[in-house]
């Protein structure tokens, strides 16, 4: 995982697995980066290959953050497993996805 702030945003890429194993340390990872400069996030899981409940826990938790703060979260260039799993939850109705990263950035103004 990689983690960038850039022009009030945390911009973060993800790769492998989000889920039981690695979800408590990334959440808190991520968190530590947000705060009232940095209050939006832009998830780029073009590489992250599973998601497990855990990870979608994870999402909320950093949902809330920034809903917290007035920011806003998006997701970037998510693979097919993964907007699969977030359709059959309904995730995709609480979190917008884009395919280009200035797509992300214009959405979160």
């Amino acid at each position: 995982m990689k983690i960038e702030t850039n022009n009030g945003t945390v911009e973060v890429t993800m790769s492998g697995r989000l889920d039981t194993m690695n979800s408590e340390s990334i959440l808190s990872e991520i968190i530590d980066k947000i705060d009232e400069k940095n209050k939006n996030i832009i998830l780029d899981l073009k590489e992250l290959d599973y998601i497990s409940s855990s990870g979608l826990r994870v999402l909320i938790k950093l949902r809330n953050k920034v809903t917290e703060l007035k920011g806003g979260i998006c997701l970037l260039s998510p693979q097919e497993f993964v907007v699969d799993v977030l359709k059959t939850t309904s995730f995709d109705k609480l979190f917008p996805m884009f395919s280009s990263k200035e797509e992300c950035s214009e959405y979160l103004k």
